[in-house]
């Protein structure tokens, strides 16, 4: 990490952008508004947070709100449909390329059999 922080002099934009993905992942965001908040163009965002993360800022997204289902499905005993539906991975399932109604529950750790 600390290579990444030397590399990048950017660290504190996307630690903004970071924060906000972990404070508001059940909300709607996309890329546009966190570069925004960051105060860079998108490909510059884009760019930096890859160098940060080594993941695109859509994956990080995706990637925190799957863990926050997964922790309220061990925590509370929720199915898999019902805390999708709390951290707003419905969404991810309405993407293209994921045709089946099921892909929440394969990707949250649930077999569909």
């Amino acid at each position: 990490m600390r290579a990444s922080l030397a590399t990048t002099g950017h660290f504190s934009q996307i630690a903004r952008a970071l924060r906000r993905i972990r404070s508001d992942y059940a909300k709607r965001i996309d890329v546009d508004s966190l570069s925004y908040a960051s105060g860079t163009s998108v490909p510059a965002f884009h760019r930096d947070f890859k160098a940060v993360t080594r993941t695109t800022p859509i994956q990080y997204l995706k990637s925190t709100r799957l863990h926050q289902a997964r922790l309220l499905m061990i925590r509370t005993g929720l199915t898999a449909a019902a805390a999708s539906a709390t951290v707003a991975t419905k969404a991810l399932c309405n993407s293209p390329g994921n045709s089946s109604e099921n892909s929440a529950d394969r990707r949250l750790g649930k077999s569909n059999r």
